[in-house]
């Protein structure tokens, strides 16, 4: 090996190195993840009722409260890898929401009062990250030595923006901020 970077330069060369590979066999297929897929017929020709299957992503679930943006909230409010008390924590939040949501809804007198009233905490929820969520992003530009911050549109880029609504809307100092 060492005989070798003394001619090549380097022992980073694509020969030595061996590149990632699944550990799944070509052979496998993919996971259906839409629960609508799943309930259609398969074809007789389909490849599916013959190879066998890779298991689902662990962020694909398919069960009623997989919700990745609250996943990704709560890894937010995690602090030193205790994901139970984040957990904890997150739906205490909610439980609050719905307490009060629901005294609101109690002291209203009409119904119509009472339609506009939001009781489910997972809608307020992704409506507060949403609202939060920006459009614009200041990015520094360089010209003749001097750094001038322009506007950049985040159309397109809906993970920076979620990020940065989940980062604005738990605080910088780890409080959640409402």
């Amino acid at each position: 090996m060492l005989y070798f970077r003394r001619i090549c330069g380097s022992c980073f060369t694509p020969n030595l190195i061996n590149k990632r590979t699944s550990i799944w066999n070509p052979t496998y297929q993919d996971p259906i993840a839409d629960k609508s897929e799943l309930d259609l017929p398969l074809s007789e020709d389909d490849p599916r009722k013959y190879r066998p299957i890779k298991p689902l992503f662990h962020s694909d679930a398919t069960t009623f409260f997989h919700d990745p943006v609250l996943i990704t909230f709560t890894h937010m409010v995690m602090k030193d890898g205790r994901k139970d008390l984040a957990q904890r924590i997150m739906a205490n939040c909610f439980e609050y929401i719905k307490r009060k949501q629901v005294k609101k809804w109690l002291a209203c007198n009409s119904d119509e009062e009472r339609k506009e009233i939001e009781c489910n905490p997972w809608k307020i929820f992704h409506k507060a990250i949403e609202n939060c969520t920006p459009v614009l992003k200041l990015m520094p530009a360089t010209r003749g030595g001097i750094t001038y911050q322009k506007i950049c549109s985040l159309y397109g880029y809906e993970m920076v923006s979620t990020n940065l609504s989940n980062t604005w809307s738990y605080g910088n100092d780890g409080r959640v901020v409402g």
